[in-house]
C-alpha cells in the first residue's frame, strides 16, 4: 500500500498494575531474572485480579481512505475513540479500531475481542455472539460477500447501565464484543477459534476462523537462557488451535500466556520498575 500518511496500524499492550507488579517483583521481566527464574522451576502463576489489554490504532487520515463513508475527521472523533501522538516529525491522530481483552480469571484466562462496529468483515468466518451486552446475541458471518459491513451492535439494558455507572463516553457504543473463548477445544475435541479482523487478519497475516488466542499464547515459554526457544517462537506464524503439543514446550517453563515475554531486554538494568 502507498498513500500519505503512510498505511500503518500501530498496536500497544497495556497490563494492570496486579500483572506489573508480579512481572517486576518476581523479577521476570528481563532475560537475566527469568533464566535465574527457570533455574529455580519457577511456576509462573499470574495473579487473579491480572488483565491484560491489546489495542491497534490506525491514523485517523488513512481511516478515511479504508472507511470512505466516515467522510470526515470530526466524524471520526465522534465515533472513534482517538488519541494524538506527536514526535519531532509530525502530530498523528490515531482512531481505536480492534481491542483485545485477557484476564485470568480462570487457570487458561478469559478472552475476549472486541472491534468497530464498521470495521469491514467484522463477523466474517466466525460470526459474532454476546449472550449479555448485545441485543443482538448472534450475529451469523455473510457467507456470499467478504469485509461486508455488519451493522451497530446495540447494548442490552444490563450493559448499558454498566457502561453509564463507569461515565464511560458515548464513542464506547460503537465497539462490539465479537466474541471470548475459555478452554482450547469443545467437549467433543473441535478446537475453539477466536480471531480479529484487524489484529489477526490483518496485523498477524492469518485467518480469523484459524486463530485461537488460548492455543497461540499457550506457548508463551522461556529456556534457561531466559528467551523463548526455537520451537515455542516457531509456533507463532501458524495461528495454532486445539490443544497444545507437548514437545513443543519441552525444555521450557510457560510464562503463564503472555506473550510479552518477547520482549524482556538482555540487559537487567532496562526491565527495572520506572
Amino acid at each position: 500500500m502507498s498513500g500519505t500518511p503512510t498505511p500503518c496500524i500501530a498496536e500497544e499492550t497495556k497490563r494492570n498494575r496486579p500483572q506489573f507488579d508480579y512481572i517486576v517483583n518476581n523479577h521476570l521481566n528481563n532475560q537475566a531474572g527469568l533464566a535465574a527464574a527457570f533455574a529455580n522451576a519457577f511456576k509462573v502463576e499470574m495473579p487473579l485480579e491480572a488483565i491484560a489489554v491489546k489495542g491497534d490504532w490506525v491514523p485517523v487520515r488513512m481511516l478515511l481512505k479504508w472507511i470512505p463513508q466516515l467522510g470526515d475527521v470530526g466524524k471520526i472523533e465522534k465515533l472513534y475513540y482517538t488519541t494524538t501522538i506527536t514526535n519531532d516529525f509530525d502530530v498523528v491522530e490515531y482512531a481505536l479500531v480492534a481491542l483485545h481483552v485477557s484476564s485470568r480469571q480462570n487457570a487458561n484466562w478469559v478472552w475476549g475481542t472486541y472491534e468497530h462496529q464498521l470495521n469491514p468483515g467484522r463477523c466474517d468466518d466466525i460470526g459474532c455472539f454476546d449472550s449479555f451486552g448485545a441485543a443482538i446475541p448472534a450475529v451469523l458471518p455473510n457467507k456470499s460477500t467478504v469485509n461486508t459491513q455488519y451493522g451497530p451492535c446495540p447494548k442490552t439494558e444490563p450493559l448499558k447501565a454498566m457502561m453509564a455507572k463507569a461515565n464511560l463516553s458515548s464513542v464506547w457504543d460503537n465497539y462490539c464484543l465479537k466474541t471470548t473463548e475459555v478452554d482450547y477445544t469443545a467437549a467433543d475435541g473441535t478446537p475453539y477459534a477466536l480471531g480479529n479482523s484487524v489484529i489477526e487478519r490483518i496485523v498477524g497475516n492469518g485467518t480469523v476462523a484459524a486463530s485461537s488466542c488460548i492455543s497461540c499464547h499457550a506457548y508463551a515459554s522461556f529456556g534457561a537462557n531466559g528467551r523463548p526457544t526455537a520451537s515455542a517462537t516457531a509456533m507463532l506464524p501458524y495461528n495454532p488451535t486445539g490443544n497444545p503439543i507437548p514437545g513443543v514446550l519441552a525444555g521450557s517453563l510457560q510464562f503463564d500466556f503472555m506473550w510479552g515475554v518477547l520482549l524482556a531486554p538482555g540487559d537487567a538494568s532496562l526491565g527495572r520498575q520506572p
